[in-house]
């Protein structure tokens, strides 16, 4: 079956950090900005957003228990959150529908795209469906902003949220087990 999915965004690398500027605006600094590297971490399936080369164009979820912010992570669970325009290169991600991204696989140079029911990759990232939104999982949230570690749902343009398919043993999996993605 399907069901909606909560994500964090879990800052790869914090090439830009400043302990001075961290203990001074908390509230700006944890707030994630476009072109940053992240890895999208699935909460309930305790999996990362992965993609491989010889998975053909499939992007999957791969289940890994290295959550600490300070653990390794893997190249393939790499991302970056794009702006739709080049001129809001950097600005902060924000929480809204009217507000899309594009999802960047860092190794592959390939971009997330919405084809069908599934998710896969593409080389074209003006291709229909590469453009996705993000939405606080909070229902009486008003966050304005993605923050590091804060859950959100994605959504792809036409508004269908991004979910992991599964079977009833799938979130129990062991660790580096991959399970496939559904667009609901």
């Amino acid at each position: 079956g399907e069901r909606p999915s909560a994500f964090r965004l879990v800052q790869f690398e914090p090439f830009h950090f400043n302990p001075m500027n961290v203990k001074r605006f908390k509230d700006i600094s944890s707030r994630f900005r476009s072109e940053e590297i992240v890895c999208f971490y699935h909460k309930e399936a305790e999996a990362y957003l992965t993609y491989r080369r010889n998975l053909g164009n499939q992007a999957v979820f791969r289940t890994s228990n290295r959550t600490a912010i300070k653990s390794r992570k893997k190249a393939s669970w790499m991302w970056k959150v794009e702006a739709q325009v080049v001129y809001n290169a950097g600005s902060h991600i924000v929480c809204a529908d009217s507000s899309f991204y594009r999802i960047k696989h860092i190794v592959s140079n390939r971009y997330l795209i919405q084809n069908g029911d599934k998710l896969e990759v593409t080389d074209d990232y003006l291709a229909p469906g590469t453009l996705f939104s993000f939405r606080s999982f909070a229902k009486t949230s008003s966050e304005e902003f993605v923050h590091n570690l804060g859950l959100i749902y994605i959504r792809t343009q036409t508004g269908r949220a991004i979910q992991q398919h599964f079977e009833e043993d799938t979130v129990s999996a062991t660790s580096g087990a991959d399970s496939p993605i559904a667009v609901g």
